[in-house]
């Protein structure tokens, strides 16, 4: 993959069916986030089969606030952002519409643009609320659970400078977690650089004794959900190498748990050599490896273009299949789980794997924090992102906008009823 690409990539990432407010300070949202159900793992009581929204009228500042009922775990809503209204789309129908402008899922949020659509709309935060979190990076629960909607108005309403850049979505899996600037290990040379670690594999670049090389991380793991949805596997790589003249290669390990059996017994070893271009996918059960990618007899692909390779499940944009990923986690703690259905303690564990989607900048530059206080809730951080209707047309709407709220402001507990709030930005 390009290495400075990703490099500079991963560096930037790190860096409603109820009533909702009438636009002003009192928007009826909670202040804090309620247990309820928790971040949406929880009852699942929210099915999504007629998602609905409330919009108030723009307040004295142009806000607008709205609540849409966005409960349901598989189906996106998909918001008109000049029309202050739902669009009723299916998500087939919504990859070739411009009728809409965001869509959500529970606390996904993506835009009609990049790897989510055929539209040409972006994203970008514009103010990060860093006093919510310390100098690591990790959550201020007091500044958290202190902070109230009303309290945090100004930092929507003020928000008038457009970003020097605007960020599409892109395609996430399990199998591509965020890529990890790790050097804790690393012997540098001169000029310092650095090692990343991208999940399955670790990149070298200047540290010795190998640097500008990759290698397998093997300390890692996941548990995969096949195509049909009836098998599962523990799968980690045990070998990864790549140069200029030939590509990657690559050995991947699996311990398979075939249909209608209730545990992993089945040793599988898929074997990649040499793979500079294309794609390739492979069938855990059937342990066959599929040069035809476009079905659903296959469980993983490995994609190759040059420096750029990566992993993915047959699901999602990746694959028509219903296949997903639980991870990464530590080979160790992997290693534990005798089947894919149920966890060490014997709880389920279907709610784990994840489908390959897309994802915005909303979702990589979060707009809540999870378990604070270990109560397994969300609390919105505040932060403003803008929005580019349509990034090719240079009169489109930008809009500013501010997630408030994850839970029903009526009862306080149900999830996935997200409040957000908005205000057209001039891009004169």
């Amino acid at each position: 993959m390009n290495w400075l690409r990703l490099l500079l990539l991963t560096l930037f990432l790190t860096l409603t069916v109820t009533g909702c407010g009438s636009g002003s300070d009192d928007d009826g949202s909670n202040n804090n986030a309620s247990s309820g159900d928790g971040d949406g793992d929880g009852d699942g009581d929210g099915d999504g089969d007629s998602a609905e929204s409330t919009c108030g009228a723009p307040d004295t500042d142009g806000v607008v606030t709205c609540t849409i009922d966005a409960t349901s775990y598989t189906d996106y809503v998909y918001f008109d952002l000049d029309g202050q209204e739902i669009v009723d789309l299916s998500d087939s129908e919504a990859l070739s519409s411009d009728a809409w402008n965001i869509a959500l899922r529970r606390y996904a949020l993506k835009t009609n643009g990049g790897a989510s659509s055929n539209g040409h709309a972006a994203a970008a935060l514009v103010d990060a609320q860093e006093d919510f979190y310390d100098d690591e990076g990790n959550p201020d629960t007091t500044t958290f659970i202190n902070a109230t909607a009303a309290g945090e108005r100004d930092h929507l309403v003020n928000a008038s400078t457009l970003p020097d850049s605007w960020v599409a979505d892109a395609e996430v899996s399990a199998l591509a977690p965020e890529a990890i600037n790790d050097d804790s290990s690393c012997t540098p040379i001169s000029p310092p650089q650095y090692r990343i670690d991208y999940g399955w594999y670790i990149y070298h670049g200047g540290c010795l004794p190998t640097p500008h090389t990759i290698e397998e991380n093997d300390q890692n793991g996941w548990l995969l959900r096949s195509a049909e949805g009836d098998s599962y596997a523990r799968f980690r790589a045990t070998d990864v190498s790549y140069s200029t003249s030939d590509g990657v290669s690559a050995t991947f390990a699996f311990l398979v748990q075939l249909a209608n059996t209730s545990s992993f017994s089945e040793t599988r070893t898929w074997q990649v050599s040499d793979l500079a271009l294309g794609e390739l996918c492979y069938d855990f059960d059937a342990d066959i490896e599929v040069g035809d990618c476009s079905g659903t007899a296959w469980d993983v692909k490995l994609m190759a273009d040059g420096q750029d390779f990566s992993l993915r499940t047959n699901s999602g944009p990746s694959g028509s299949g219903g296949a997903g990923a639980f991870g990464p986690l530590p080979w160790t703690e992997i290693t534990t789980y005798d089947n894919g259905t149920t966890g060490p303690d014997s709880q389920p564990i279907a709610s784990h794997y994840s489908e390959d989607t897309t994802s915005s900048v909303i979702d990589l530059e979060s707009w809540y924090a999870y378990n604070l206080q270990n109560q397994h809730a969300l609390w919105p951080n505040y932060r403003v992102y803008m929005i580019d209707v349509d990034t090719e047309d240079d009169s489109s709407a930008v809009y500013a906008l501010q997630i408030i709220d994850y839970y029903d402001p009526d009862t306080g507990n149900e999830s996935g009823h997200i409040t957000f709030r908005f205000l057209p930005v001039s891009t004169n």
